[in-house]
């Protein structure tokens, strides 16, 4: 993992401990700032996929603190302007997108192609990934047709493995958290909370191993005393 991906973990993390750590949060948000390419975006240009991950990360960042000056108005610019051909990526580009407050509904009507007859989102290999992603954007975008929502929440939850995780086969850390957080988005609009408790009662037994798992773990879980899981 980049040094920009490590970054924006450990200002999550700042983030979910309710800013506790202020002036470690500005400075690397301050590094942040200095590492943008001139373009707008973060990351190495001549891999799209990996500076498309890294620009909607730092936006998305960025967002959250209230850090909406002109190095955030510029990475929106760039990520505007992407074409790209993946599920997740577009999913990621509507989310940032969506929050920045760019109108989107082109980008959603795209990312609808990508829905399957079962319910789930992109590539059968990695289906339960995409759909999360794509539920995320959805949400911030404000999309209204429940019945897309709803099918894709039943595919989710169809495939979520009995012992309470989800994973690309076994339950891993990533998708387990990444699972709570996506699905905390719709717990008002539809029953989904044996279905969170299920998945928190499986990650809160797993000892992540990577600064990322312990990331987003860490968050899922923050989620889930927030909602009083």
């Amino acid at each position: 993992m980049n040094k920009i991906k490590w970054l924006i973990l450990l200002v999550g993390l700042g983030i979910t401990q309710g800013m506790a750590q202020q002036e470690a949060i500005t400075k690397g948000v301050e590094w942040l700032k200095g590492t943008q390419n001139t373009s707008g975006s973060w990351g190495d240009e001549e891999m799209i996929a990996s500076a498309v991950i890294d620009t909607t990360a730092v936006l998305d960042t960025f967002y959250y603190l209230n850090e909406t000056d002109a190095s955030y108005t510029k990475g929106i610019e760039w990520l505007g302007t992407q074409s790209v051909f993946s599920c997740s990526l577009l999913a990621r580009i509507i989310k940032t997108l969506a929050e920045s407050g760019t109108d989107t509904s082109n980008l959603v009507d795209l990312l609808l192609t990508y829905q399957r007859e079962d319910g789930g989102f992109g590539g059968y290999g990695i289906g339960n990934l995409d759909t999360f992603l794509a539920l995320s954007a959805l949400k911030s975008a404000n999309y209204p047709n429940t019945t897309v929502i709803e099918s894709a929440l039943w595919y989710l939850i169809s495939n979520q493995n009995d012992d309470g995780g989800f994973g690309f086969d076994e339950s891993n850390v990533y998708l387990t958290s990444l699972a709570i957080l996506s699905l905390n988005q719709y717990k008002d609009q539809f029953y989904l909370t044996p279905n969170i408790e299920k998945a928190k009662n499986w990650l809160i037994l797993q000892t992540p191993e990577t600064l990322w798992e312990k990331a987003i773990a860490y968050s899922a879980s923050a989620e889930c005393r927030m909602r009083n899981y």
